[in-house]
């Protein structure tokens, strides 16, 4: 057998406007947003994962300055889709435990940002511990791809009001970056 390698001018002409070479570099960070994974202790009785620590002052220890007043939990339904959300005055800090798996999308919409424009998927939990903190300016949201309920918890650092005039919930359409931006990926 002939061991010699081959390269695209080896392949069928009509095969070549469609190839591309697979990138795994690490894409450059969002302007303000911290991933995280704390540490997941497992032993024969299940898993214990240390999602934070506040120190002195209430502040999230490794997050700069983050001081959460409320906390959240959300559940979201097999094929659930909550996008696209955005907030001018708080800041979202999203725990995704390890025994859930939620994709989430994160784009910068702050004109000032240096990565403006930046459009991001992630997959969170999936066996780990993840931390997401997501600061004002960035629109975010979440999707349960899986065929079972996905939990997720998260601090704000305002306290959230249903009222129409004082509300920092602000909505863009969920298929804003494309529909195909919350399906499940092919190739």
């Amino acid at each position: 057998m002939d061991q010699t390698p081959l390269g695209p001018p080896d392949l069928l002409a009509d095969i070549a406007p469609d190839l591309t070479r697979q990138s795994y570099a690490s894409r450059p960070a969002m302007e303000g947003v911290v991933l995280g994974e704390t540490p997941v202790f497992r032993s024969p009785d299940g898993l214990f994962p240390e999602t934070m620590r506040l120190r002195e002052g209430g502040d999230v220890d490794g997050l700069g300055g983050f001081r959460p007043v409320q906390w959240n939990w959300r559940l979201l339904e097999p094929g659930a889709v909550k996008g696209w959300h955005l907030h001018f005055a708080q800041e979202d800090l999203w725990i995704v435990p390890p025994d859930a798996s939620l994709l989430v999308g994160l784009v910068d919409l702050r004109k000032s940002s240096p990565t403006a424009g930046h459009v991001q998927r992630l997959t969170l939990g999936a066996g780990r511990c993840h931390r997401l903190l997501i600061p004002r300016g960035v629109g975010h949201g979440v999707a349960n791809l899986t065929s079972r309920p996905q939990a997720m918890l998260y601090a704000v650092n305002r306290f959230f009001t249903p009222d129409p005039d004082r509300t920092d919930e602000w909505r863009l359409p969920w298929d804003r970056f494309g529909a195909d931006f919350w399906s499940m990926g092919r190739g």
